[in-house]
């Protein structure tokens, strides 16, 4: 992956002049394939809801504590899921 086509169509005077990026997509996933396995991070964990933002909507529209248009139903579910994310 290259980061060179942000430089070419970037319209004149805006952008990141200058920017140059110091990794590609290979070295950003081998760090986190590195970070991973030194926490010993399970496919079940990688998986799960909280770390997928679709999956987290999906399971906050299914539980009713938001709307279809992403909007709290109520109090009672921000504070539900405030409480479930500390455990």
């Amino acid at each position: 992956m290259s980061y060179d086509v942000l430089e070419r169509n970037q319209p004149q005077g805006l952008g990141l002049p200058g920017f140059r990026c110091a990794w590609d997509a290979r070295r950003g996933a081998k760090q986190l394939y590195d970070l991973f396995k030194r926490i010993e991070m399970t496919k079940e964990v990688f998986e799960y809801r909280t770390f997928t933002r679709l999956k987290q909507l999906e399971y906050l529209i299914r539980t009713q504590q938001i709307d279809p248009q992403f909007f709290w139903t109520n109090e009672v579910g921000r504070n539900d899921l405030l409480a479930e994310n500390l455990e």
